[in-house]
């Protein structure tokens, strides 16, 4: 008679990337995660298959989950700065399971490659985006090439991740890419306000103070 799962499966997969994100993949055994997912061993191989099974089965999930969170983001609306901003600071609470996988297995696992590396055309791909939109709408200045911004963007994305992971402080960490942000995707600035309430030019506004508006918009 086939076993009954009795466990659901988005929580033991939240219990897996914990554990990988904590200590790797080669560092975590099938015994480890028995005890942190709180089911037996034929449990996880009769569900995954294998502990690289399981791996693969977790960074999928973690990127879906950090997808829509992100995709939240991009619903509020917001200016193409503070949405940029939003992206960074959800970058500097999560991530860092996807960086440690291309880390430790994407130079001899061709399916984690192919997955960390989708992941990372996605992200900058969201970045030109928003970039585009920004100065159709003009709010960004023309000046700024989509491409080679959105690049620069993700690099900078890639060292929050990395310094967070190594246990930098992530508000300091965060604060400064909001500076970065702000530099590498300047506002459009009108020579007056067009009407009541129209957004002041950036230039009226430190960079600090700008950041910090942006980056605590949503605390």
């Amino acid at each position: 008679m086939p076993r009954v799962k009795r466990f659901a499966i988005d929580d033991v997969l939240t219990k897996a990337i914990g554990r990988f994100s904590n200590h790797g993949y080669h560092a975590t055994s099938i015994g480890d995660l028995v005890v942190c997912m709180g089911i037996g061993r034929g449990s996880i191989y009769d569900t995954f298959g294998s502990k690289r099974g399981l791996f693969v089965r977790a960074l999928r999930s973690y990127i879906e989950s950090y997808d829509r969170s992100l995709q939240e983001i991009l619903n509020q609306s917001l200016a193409p700065d503070g949405a940029i901003i939003g992206v960074f600071k959800e970058a500097a609470a999560n991530g860092c399971f996807i960086v440690n996988a291309g880390v430790e297995l994407a130079t001899h696992d061709a399916e984690i490659t192919r997955i960390v590396s989708g992941f990372y055309r996605t992200a900058e791909h969201r970045f030109r985006v928003l970039i585009e939109q920004g100065q159709r709408a003009g709010e960004i200045t023309a000046s700024v090439d989509p491409r080679q911004t959105a690049h620069g963007l993700f690099v900078l994305l890639l060292c929050l991740w990395v310094l967070v992971r190594s246990g930098a402080s992530g508000e300091p960490v965060l604060r400064a890419a909001a500076q970065q942000v702000l530099a590498l995707v300047p506002a459009h600035q009108p020579d007056c306000l067009e009407q009541k309430g129209a957004k002041m030019p950036v230039s009226a506004n430190p960079p600090m103070a700008a950041a910090d508006r942006s980056t605590n918009s949503r605390d």
